[in-house]
């Protein structure tokens, strides 16, 4: 992941920990997006990088990190590498 300092790191690794996903998932998640003031914006998956294409799981990350509370001091351009083993 870059564009996020540790505190941030561990804060959405334990947002995104509380999804439940049907087990036999396995697969590389991309996503990139902008933070504005503590604000999530333009979440975008990178579907070049996509190892399995399962729209549920996808949208159900996606809109996760939409409801993640993201820091107010946090700014710029992140982006986050899922690895899945369920």
């Amino acid at each position: 992941m870059t564009g996020l300092d540790e505190i941030e790191i561990a804060d959405l690794t334990q947002h995104l920990q509380q999804l439940n996903f049907a087990s036999g998932f396995t697969g590389e998640i991309v996503f990139e997006f902008s933070v504005n003031k503590g604000q999530l914006e333009r979440v975008v998956l990178d579907e070049e990088t996509l190892t399995r294409k399962d729209g549920v799981v996808v949208e159900k990350i996606k809109r996760s990190l939409l409801l993640w509370r993201v820091p107010p001091s946090t700014d710029g351009k992140v982006i986050l590498t899922l690895h899945l083993h369920v």
